[in-house]
């Protein structure tokens, strides 16, 4: 994901940020989001039957780029998806051997440093 922030609230927003991984990971989502996920997608796939471009890209796509999956698959699937898997996911994805941060915009010395010694001891 990406972030937009001053640069004097930089080292405040990246600390914000590491926190809630950090959370993210031990904790897992809350069953209230994973349940507002899954009905949010249903809603967006029941949608995407109004939407021509959403056609081509369900229909056509799949066969140059990945596999074809019907609309009752799709459902399926997501309806499998438990907070535990989430949480697993997340604690195989966001290790600090992974974790990089990529800083554009004008910066200081003394900022540069502080960024790295807040992902140095992530």
């Amino acid at each position: 994901f990406d972030v937009t922030a001053r640069s004097e609230k930089l080292i405040e927003v990246t600390k914000a940020l590491l926190h809630e991984i950090e959370k993210f990971t031990s904790l897992g989502p809350s069953d209230d989001e994973v349940a507002h996920v899954k009905k949010r997608y249903m809603f967006d796939l029941d949608s995407e039957l109004d939407d021509p471009y959403k056609q081509v890209i369900r229909y056509a796509f799949p066969y140059l780029y990945s596999e074809e999956m019907s609309l009752e698959e799709e459902r399926n699937r997501i309806l499998a998806i438990s907070k535990e898997k989430i949480t697993e996911v997340a604690r195989r994805t966001f290790v600090p051997e992974k974790l990089s941060l990529i800083l554009v915009g004008p910066y200081t010395p003394e900022l540069k440093k502080e960024l790295e010694n807040l992902i140095e001891n992530y």
